[in-house]
């Protein structure tokens, strides 16, 4: 049963909730929301029609936001496949939980056991910012439930923990926030409290029985999730191949892209490159393990770049913390005096650091889904088994390569101390919630808005963190997982390798004829100019007109000075 309460002007008020208490699907809360919100077209019907889309596994194993016994039985198999590369076995039990099996853990002991109870819970937000109190009280089959999975899987030393797992619609077209609130017990159930804005939030109650749940020095998804973006991309992975000594660059440019946390590299490049569109310069790309230290990323990069790739240009484009990964491989590369000119560009780095680090063991869970989200959809569809690693692993200590994001880490402050400046330019943003575009992002310490204090974000990482190295471009409107979908971000790498040439004065005009000023012919496929290239071209014509007049000037003076 559920209970939730509103405080407002009048106090604690009970608030305007449809339960639904029998496999909560995707098809089932679609229909309570407009059974109970019927005049709720914009954001949750529309949101949850396009979840619905996804509500069984595609041609390439891709889902949308459903109970763990939707899926549990495909996040075994594809752990199964995959069991070579992760050390860990993901286990479906009793067609309605999910176990985690360390190898280095007590043979036959999971270390959590986790499943959501077949209930959840749809809230609307009244228009002004409000606390917000959530119960949840146990029926009888839940306590069995919980009995029978103890008995069967668990020991004595197991916890349980009560979450309210939710995923919250603001803004008319829409910002996404997905949250995870540890419930207190009381006399009768479990109680979480947070603070929203207007909009909609749809709970459930998971519950995790957990154990000695170990700190991850290698991220158990890495291979799977390459091996699954290059199924689902195969044109831009054979166009973009991944940075080796077996693939070569030998020209005049090349780029190189180093993706964020938990992700891949084409999960930025398919939006880079779309259908039809391909690179017509060298693409690499560097897939990297991001739970290893940032300088361990940044000397195998450095590596890998001066071993495969002789070009003149190299263009760095990096995502989220790829960033800092390519700035300490270009300060590398630079003190060994790597024969080519290198520029970096970074889209949503946190140079700052990030308040994100501050949340802990809950981190992960939304890591892997900010890293595997990037398909263009209007809703989050991740792998199953990228679903179950969301829900199974908390890790009391973070990964070394995700700790190094926190704003005041040791590793921040001497890349932000001892770096140079010169040839980076980054790329932040500061999402609308009210721009054509909806976006998916991560709450902190209970504000379902906003995700950083009320700080501008791109609902991921800070705007000012994102800006606060290099030479600042200005700023997008799109969220953390939709910088290579932007035009001005496509016209000005395209710019880089295609640069638009600027026309000279003729050294040896012809007499009586002012010289004309020709540009040259722009394609189909370039973008309007971006500010500062505009004002540059002016400055350049102007010159040019001012050296033609002067000119003409000097030869109506001899002529006169002749007819003396």
């Amino acid at each position: 049963m559920w209970k939730v309460n509103v405080f407002g002007s009048d106090g604690w008020q009970t608030a305007h909730t449809e339960g639904v208490y029998k496999s909560p699907t995707i098809d089932v809360l679609l229909e309570a929301s407009k059974k109970a919100f019927p005049n709720a077209v914009a954001p949750l019907h529309l949101h949850l029609e396009s979840e619905r889309e996804y509500s069984s596994p595609g041609a390439f194993g891709i889902l949308g936001r459903q109970p763990i016994s939707f899926w549990a039985k495909l996040a075994e198999d594809q752990s199964r496949e995959f069991d070579w590369a992760t050390g860990s076995e993901v286990v479906a039990l009793d067609e309605e939980a999910l176990a985690l099996y360390r190898p280095d853990r007590k043979k036959g002991t999971p270390t959590v056991i986790a499943w959501h109870e077949p209930t959840a819970i749809v809230i609307r937000l009244p228009s002004t910012p409000t606390e917000l109190q959530v119960e949840y009280i146990p029926d009888t089959d839940a306590d069995d439930r919980l009995a029978r999975l103890r008995y069967r899987y668990a020991t004595p030393n197991h916890a349980l923990e009560t979450v309210f797992d939710w995923r919250g619609y603001f803004g008319p077209n829409t910002a996404i926030i997905d949250g995870w609130h540890e419930m207190a017990g009381d006399r009768r159930g479990f109680i979480a409290r947070l603070r929203g804005t207007t909009g909609f939030i749809i709970g459930r109650t998971l519950r995790r029985l957990t154990f000695d749940n170990p700190t991850l020095d290698r991220d158990p998804l890495f291979e799977c999730r390459e091996r699954g973006a290059a199924r689902r991309y195969p044109d831009v992975a054979s166009a973009c191949p991944v940075l080796s000594e077996r693939n070569p660059v030998s020209a005049p440019h090349a780029m190189v892209f180093v993706h964020g946390a938990t992700s891949c590299g084409l999960q930025g490049l398919k939006d880079l490159f779309v259908a039809g569109a391909m690179p017509s310069y060298p693409v690499r790309r560097f897939e990297h393990d991001t739970f290893l230290p940032l300088e361990r990323n940044a000397d195998e990069l450095a590596l890998l770049i001066s071993r495969s790739v002789r070009v003149q240009q190299l263009l760095l484009v990096a995502h989220s913390r790829g960033g800092l990964v390519a700035r300490l491989a270009m300060e590398s590369l630079a003190r060994d005096r790597f024969p080519a000119n290198i520029a970096l560009h970074t889209l949503g780095t946190p140079h700052l650091g990030t308040p994100l680090v501050a949340i802990g063991r809950r981190l992960l869970s939304q890591l892997y889904k900010i890293g595997e989200w990037g398909l263009g959809l209007a809703c989050p569809a991740l792998s199953p088994l990228t679903w179950a690693h969301g829900f199974l692993f908390d890790a009391p200590v973070l990964p070394p390569g995700i700790e190094a994001m926190g704003a005041n880490s040791s590793a921040l402050n001497i890349l932000n101390r001892l770096g140079d400046p010169v040839g980076v330019t980054c790329w932040g943003s500061r999402f609308d919630p009210n721009s054509p575009t909806s976006g998916f992002g991560i709450e902190v310490e209970g504000l379902l808005r906003g995700a950083m204090y009320g700080v501008p974000n791109d609902l991921v990482i800070p705007t000012s963190s994102t800006v606060g190295f290099g030479s600042p471009e200005g700023l997008l409107t799109c969220s953390h997982v939709q910088y290579f979908t932007q035009v001005l971000v496509k016209a000005e790498l395209r710019r880089y390798f295609n640069p638009v040439p600027v026309a000279t004065p003729s050294p040896e005009p012809v007499a009586h004829k002012e010289p004309t000023i020709e540009h040259a012919p722009r394609s189909s496929s370039d973008l309007p100019l971006d500010e500062n290239e505009a004002v540059h071209r002016r400055i350049v014509v102007d010159k040019l007109k001012r050296t033609a007049k002067n000119y003409n000037l000097t030869v109506k003076k001899k002529e006169d000075e002749k007819k003396e």
